[in-house]
């Protein structure tokens, strides 16, 4: 007898017989809601210090910090930023935001994904729930193979809870500027058409290489040229800065790009 699961479509697919996970707006048969967010604020970090963030969830959850540049123009903090004099580090109990620059007002996000080696979590579904009795409101829950969803309320023991809010991926696409030999970090701009300055998710693959990146990230290929700076958004565009090290070869980067909300 087959497990039970829970599928939602996207528009014009079919949850009975569609098997592409990219078609859900959430897929139950395995465990690809990746983020669920246990917190949110948005603070100012103060120029030349550390400002500690407690989580107590007792181990290093995913985390998702942004810097505002200018207006409404955010950068991610990924390590150290080019964009900002800043960078982060999360631990078992704490956020720390590092500022060595001016204040800064600071957006962050702590989710209850613990951060764990690949395969040591099964992906797949035994159990749900909707509204038990002993929640204080209806829920719908789906739990990771051997987890019963009735008895568990550790959130990383759910492949979805409906308690949880999650990033949603609302429009993706693929920008590809030729970027000019001997050129030094430069913004290239692509219009988004969100009402506001959106989160904005980004990879890099340079030219031909197989590789892609994050941003603040080079490619470690030998035959790389391209960096990859930082890639955020104001109320109009998405920005992405890139530099170019070789001295006579123009080079395509290959972007791809997520908005997430």
């Amino acid at each position: 007898m087959p497990s039970p699961t829970i599928r939602v479509a996207l528009p014009g697919y079919r949850a009975d017989t569609d098997n592409n996970p990219d078609h859900f707006a959430i897929y139950g048969d395995e465990d690809w809601v990746l983020i669920k967010e246990k917190l949110h604020d948005t603070i100012v970090a103060p120029a030349g210090t550390c400002t500690v963030i407690t989580h107590d969830l007792g181990y290093v959850p995913l985390v998702k910090v942004f810097g505002r540049i200018e207006g409404q123009r955010w950068a991610l903090l990924q390590g150290d930023s080019e964009d900002l004099p800043m960078n982060i580090e999360v631990n078992a109990s704490e956020l720390k935001i590092w500022n060595w620059g001016t204040p800064r007002l600071v957006e962050y996000h702590i989710f209850y994904d613990q951060i764990v080696a690949p395969n040591l979590l099964r992906k797949s579904l035994r159990y749900r729930v909707v509204g038990e009795p002993d929640d204080s409101h209806p829920v719908i829950a789906v739990a990771k193979n051997g987890i019963n969803a009735k008895l568990t309320r550790d959130p990383n023991d759910f492949i979805y809870h409906s308690d949880y809010n999650t990033f949603k991926i609302v429009v993706t696409g693929l920008f590809e500027p030729t970027v000019p030999h001997s050129t030094p970090a430069t913004d290239y701009l692509l219009a988004h058409d969100w009402p506001y300055a959106p989160h904005v998710i980004a990879f890099m693959r340079e030219g031909s290489l197989t590789e892609a990146v994050l941003a603040s990230n080079q490619s470690p290929n030998t035959d790389s040229h391209l960096k990859f700076s930082s890639s955020g958004a104001d109320q109009t565009n998405m920005i992405f800065r890139i530099a170019n090290s070789h001295p006579t070869n123009d080079i395509v980067a290959h972007i791809r790009w997520l908005i997430v909300v």
